[in-house]
C-alpha cells in the first residue's frame, strides 16, 4: 500500500532534499576547499528561527505555506501540488549567483553535470530497509526571488527559490 497523509508529505520532503544533496555533491558544493575560494555548503531541512544567525553557504529546503492543492482530473485521477522553497544563504554575491543558478538548473532538469535532463523527481520510500521508488513528481514553476528588505547581516546574500511539486495519482 502506498504511503498517504503525513508520511507521504515527509517522503516528498526527504526525496527533494536527497535530490538536491546528490546533485550538489556531484557538483562539488559540499567539498572542503580553500577558505579563500569558498566555504563548503551545508544543507538543512528545517527553517531557521527568526533570531537565528545563518552561517554563510547554507541551503534550506522547506515546504511552502500552501502545502497541498488537489485538482480532480477524472473519476479516479487527481493532481496533487505541493509548494516548496529552497533558501540560499551565501558568503558573497558571486557564490550566491553560482549556487542559486546550479539549484535552479537542477530543479528545471537542465544540469547535465549531475545527470539532470528532465524537470522530474523520483518519490522514494525511505522507511523501508532498501529504499524504493513509489512515484514520479513533476517540478514546475521554478522561480527565484531576492528579499527587498534586509534586516540581518546574514540576509545580505540570500535568495529564495520557489517550486511546485506535482503528482498525478
Amino acid at each position: 500500500m502506498a504511503p498517504e497523509g503525513g508520511l507521504r508529505d515527509r517522503l516528498v520532503h526527504e526525496s527533494l532534499t536527497e535530490l538536491l544533496r546528490s546533485c550538489l555533491s556531484d557538483l562539488g558544493w559540499f567539498n572542503t576547499v580553500d577558505p579563500a575560494v569558498r566555504r563548503p555548503v551545508n544543507l538543512r531541512t528545517m527553517p531557521a528561527r527568526l533570531d537565528e544567525e545563518i552561517q554563510p553557504n547554507v541551503v534550506v529546503v522547506t515546504p511552502g505555506d500552501d502545502d497541498t492543492e488537489d485538482v480532480e482530473l477524472g473519476s479516479t485521477l487527481a493532481e496533487h501540488t505541493r509548494e516548496y522553497w529552497v533558501e540560499v544563504y551565501a558568503e558573497d554575491e558571486a557564490i550566491l549567483n553560482h549556487l542559486r543558478g546550479d539549484i535552479e538548473a537542477i530543479l528545471r532538469g537542465k544540469h547535465p553535470g549531475c545527470g539532470r535532463d528532465a524537470p522530474t523527481m523520483d518519490l522514494i520510500d525511505w522507511t523501508v530497509a532498501t529504499p524504493v521508488k513509489i512515484g514520479t513528481m513533476l517540478i514546475e514553476g521554478v522561480r527565484g526571488d531576492r528579499p527587498r528588505i534586509i534586516n540581518r547581516p546574514w540576509q545580505q546574500f540570500m535568495a529564495g527559490i520557489q517550486l511546485l511539486l506535482v503528482e498525478e495519482r
